[in-house]
């Protein structure tokens, strides 16, 4: 007889109080692959980080090998059952995602159901907000939770700029929970016609600069010819380690990124190697992230937009004061809010931009 499973997910159970969990019922022969969405939907999670199911004493994990291909740590979670890992009833997984910030997930088996005539996967209950994506830890979140339960914290005004006044850590719904499982498990893997890994750069790039829905969404207005001050704040760090610099809007991201890298006296060599921005919720990947060996087959499973960043100015997206973006560096784990503090009119007595005005703590080696 065909079955089902309820499992109950937790974050950081021993950690956060009142916990935050989920229960949701998966279809015993469903792969960990399958899981893991049906996980980031309900939590609430991006799907825009890597991720690794791991069995209690084992140091082997289950991934998808599309993106750890020859990793010898990691066997092929796309073939693994959930019954091949969940044996019994009270049998528990470890889910973490995002190897920077870790969060980790106890997944537990509760029960084993018949399979109902036109069951279909989903969550069933839970409580409380998932953590802010890209928010810097569990120690970082719950500073964040903190700030909110105290609106006179210096620290709330700030972070409620970043999340908007809608993020409620107490807030859960199943539906909108169900909705994004929906809307992960219906995403389209057709290939589209004529793609290959020789052209897929190129095409997303056409795409993105071709597009009126995007170009109105990263909302270009006329910041040209001015002067940013942009404030880079890494994140999750006592005492606050920031830079602030004036730049020309007219500057491409890609060079952006090598002037915020040195105002933290990093070196450059290690830029080309990957980031990628939030803008308006969506990700974008810069098309080289990794040494660009993204493909047409790893791309169907990667929620974010690529482009080439050396064609995207800061005057696309940095359009007024308060704008801001957050951007994660995966290699080092590093993350950064990106926050456009005054727009100024070029001093034409200085004109040796881009210079950094004002700086706020160190940082360790980038390593």
């Amino acid at each position: 007889m065909a079955e089902v499973f309820q499992l109950r997910i937790a974050l950081h159970e021993n950690i956060v109080k009142p916990t935050i969990w989920r229960m949701v019922q998966m279809e015993a022969d469903r792969s960990l692959l399958d899981l893991h969405l049906l996980i980031q939907a309900a939590m609430g999670w991006e799907n825009g980080h890597l991720y690794a199911f791991y069995e209690p004493g084992s140091h082997t994990g289950y991934t998808d090998m599309l993106l750890m291909e020859g990793d010898p740590d990691f066997e092929d979670g796309a073939k693994v059952k959930l019954r091949d890992v969940l044996k019994k009833v009270g049998n528990k997984l470890i889910y973490e995602y995002d190897f920077g910030d870790s969060w980790q997930h106890t997944v537990r088996l509760q029960s084993v159901l018949p399979m109902p005539l036109g069951f279909q996967a989903g969550c069933t209950d839970g409580a409380r907000n998932c953590p802010p994506e890209d928010c810097g830890g569990i120690y970082s979140y719950m500073d964040i939770v903190e700030a909110f339960q105290t609106p006179k914290n210096p620290a709330a005004k700030e972070y409620k700029e970043w999340l908007g006044e809608s993020y409620k850590p107490e807030k859960f719904s199943v539906s909108e929970a169900n909705k994004r499982y929906k809307s992960f498990a219906s995403f389209n893997e057709a290939p589209i016609p004529g793609l290959n890994s020789q052209n897929t750069m190129d095409w997303l790039t056409a795409a993105f600069l071709q597009s009126p829905d995007l170009q109105k969404q990263l909302g270009r207005v006329s910041v040209i010819g001015k002067i940013l001050a942009l404030k880079i704040t890494v994140v999750g760090t006592k005492p606050e380690i920031s830079r602030v610099v004036q730049i020309e809007s007219s500057m491409s991201l890609r060079n952006a990124m090598k002037v915020f890298r040195a105002s933290f006296g990093w070196h450059d060599e290690y830029t080309e190697m990957g980031y990628y921005v939030t803008i308006n919720g969506d990700k974008w990947g810069k098309n080289s992230l990794f040494g660009g060996w993204y493909t047409a087959e790893i791309l169907k499973k990667i929620p974010s937009r690529l482009y080439d960043d050396s064609k995207i100015k800061l005057n696309e997206f940095l359009t007024e004061t308060g704008t801001a973006v957050n951007c994660n560096m995966p290699l080092f784990a590093w993350k950064f809010r990106i926050k456009c503090e005054e727009i100024l009119e070029k001093d034409k007595k200085n004109t040796r931009y881009p210079v950094c005005v004002q700086a706020k703590g160190s940082v360790p080696e980038q390593w």
